[in-house]
């Protein structure tokens, strides 16, 4: 899901654009996505372009209209959905890393989460 979302940042498509291209290509290939990225800032959140919110994957009015800037700082934050046919439930994995947009493209600022670490006791 990272991949696909992050794959779709251009400079200059907007928030919402963005958005809809990375839900439909999720969907298409079967995941059950949700994406609610917002821009980070000195102290967290911060204004620019938002990308979905947890109640809002149709787009976010305003700051989803947005345009992506080079040199921008992102919480890439979404999930996916799956079933675990043996439990009988669903389950969303969900993920937020901080990530920088830039000429070169898209980098994660402290590296990307390539494994779960499991904690049992």
């Amino acid at each position: 899901m990272q991949d696909i979302f992050t794959g779709n940042f251009k400079t200059g498509s907007t928030g919402n654009q963005i958005l809809a291209k990375s839900l439909k290509q999720a969907r298409d290939i079967g995941l059950r996505p949700s994406i609610y990225t917002h821009p980070l800032g000195t102290y967290g959140h911060s204004s620019g372009t938002t990308f979905g919110m947890w109640d809002s994957q149709q787009g976010v009015p305003v700051n989803g209209d947005y345009p992506l800037h080079e040199n921008t700082v992102y919480a890439i934050e979404l999930n996916t959905t799956v079933t675990i046919k043996q439990w009988k439930k669903d389950i969303r994995i969900m993920l937020e890393e901080a990530g920088y947009w830039g000429a070169n493209g898209f980098r994660y600022v402290n590296g990307r989460q390539e494994a779960i670490k499991a904690i049992t006791w």
